[in-house]
């Protein structure tokens, strides 16, 4: 490869084109019409700047994306249009996109993601989205309090409040500056547990906000809050790292789960999760650094029932495996790869690779082939030259519901990626994964 890459994208799959209509003759003239032109394959997506506050959207125009050959050397560039649209005709000798795009931090400085995908089929990439902290200026945001004074009165020390995960600053109230996504304030959650013992209630409340409560104040009563049912867990299963997500139409909101309890609270949200992680180090000597990450996420459907998980370490394997893909890459020269002899199915492997003063690459492909030796122009190759403390992040990860590999994952992904909502299509909802990250 040429001196570092990296990976990760929006997704893509099978979409037809336009096309043309007539009658079959002329009722008048018997004079036969020609035959449409055949439709042309492309890829399409829309590129969109974004505010991580307030979802706020501006399309991309002259956003740039440079199409491989299968050998990976560029065959040309394209860009979108006025609108944040592309379209690229794939029906010739393309094999691999990149994305050259340019988030936008607060004080206007900007970075370089590349984002590739390999092997990519015609279809639709999906939307995607660009982070530019500037629009964040013109969201509609407002300063509330939360006050919780009334229920803190009736708990002692050893019981702590939680908002959105992060601890109150008194106990009593706690200031949150909430801002409109899609016309509504986004919501924070509430949880009340105790630090110190195993068992007992746990409580959690949505506060939800709008421009009529006097002085942006809401006040929290024991009527607000859902008492959590527990779920039964494995009890002979690694439970080192559990957790519980409500995945809602705002997006995750990750639950308190002390002393490795999964508690959930009925009616409060639709959708739960319950996850559970393991993470080690392995040994890499002195120059450099490897750590190891076993996850998986199972979607709650019955409080009653126990839930099992089963945490694959297939890390020596992944260790391995990688690194003899980065010794080819580092001739660059094309790389066989093979990840699919692991102890699971897998549907895709996801590299990235970043470092300090370089851009950032992502990529996704399928669990085995032929990663090319990619080219990229040269203005982009020469922001690699300077990079340090480089780091890279290898991911396998089977998805419970997708059976076509890569392909069905990056159409369910497009799919996701234009729905107006936080919420997780079925398809992306249980899954397993596993990663090793190597830092120098």
């Amino acid at each position: 490869m040429r001196k570092i890459f990296c990976a990760l994208a929006m997704a893509t799959v099978v979409s037809g084109c336009g096309g043309s209509s007539g009658d079959s003759h002329d009722p008048t003239h018997g004079v036969a019409t020609l035959p449409p032109p055949p439709l042309i394959p492309k890829v399409i997506a829309d590129v969109v700047y974004y505010s991580p506050k307030c979802l706020i959207e501006r399309p991309i125009n002259d956003a740039r994306f440079v199409v491989h050959e299968s050998n990976g050397n560029v065959l040309r560039e394209e860009k979108t249009d006025s609108q944040g649209h592309l379209e690229v005709k794939w029906d010739g000798n393309e094999s691999h996109l990149t994305s050259v795009l340019n988030p936008i931090d607060d004080d206007g400085s900007t970075t370089t993601l590349l984002d590739t995908e390999l092997n990519l089929k015609k279809g639709d990439l999906g939307k995607i989205y660009v982070q530019n902290r500037l629009l964040d200026s013109q969201c509609d945001c407002r300063d509330f309090t939360v006050d919780f004074s009334e229920i803190s009165a009736f708990y002692n020390s050893d019981y702590e409040f939680l908002v959105d995960g992060s601890s109150t600053t008194t106990g009593e109230y706690h200031n949150v500056t909430a801002c409109k996504e899609r016309g509504v304030f986004r919501p924070v959650s509430l949880t009340l547990s105790n630090r110190y013992s195993q068992g007992l209630p746990v409580f959690a409340a949505k506060v939800e906000f709008d421009d009529t409560q006097s002085d942006h104040r809401v006040v929290l009563t024991h009527d607000d809050l859902v008492q959590g049912d527990a779920l039964n867990l494995d009890p002979e299963g690694i439970l080192n790292n559990v957790g519980v997500t409500a995945n809602t139409d705002f997006g995750n909101v990750y639950l308190d789960s002390r002393f490795n309890e999964a508690v959930i609270f009925d009616g409060l949200y639709e959708n739960y999760y319950v996850n559970n992680a393991e993470y080690f180090s392995v040994d890499a000597g002195d120059s450099s650094s490897i750590s190891f990450r076993s996850f998986q996420r199972i979607k709650v459907d019955d409080v009653t029932k126990t839930y099992f998980f089963s945490l694959p370490d297939n890390s020596q394997a992944l260790i391995a495996n990688t690194q003899q893909l980065l010794e080819a890459l580092d001739s660059d020269v094309p790389a066989t790869y093979d990840f699919s002899t692991l102890n699971r199915s897998y549907d895709k492997i996801y590299l990235r690779v970043a470092g300090d003063n370089s851009p950032t690459w992502r990529i996704n492909a399928q669990v085995s082939g032929v990663f090319p030796s990619l080219s990229l122009p040269q203005d982009i190759e020469a922001q690699f030259e300077d990079a340090q403390n480089v780091s890279l992040y290898l991911s396998v990860t089977d998805y419970d519901l997708i059976k076509g590999g890569i392909d069905e994952w990056r159409s369910e992904a497009a799919k996701y990626s234009r729905i107006d909502s936080g919420k997780w299509t079925p398809y992306l909802e249980n899954v397993t994964h596993e990663r090793i990250l190597i830092r120098q």
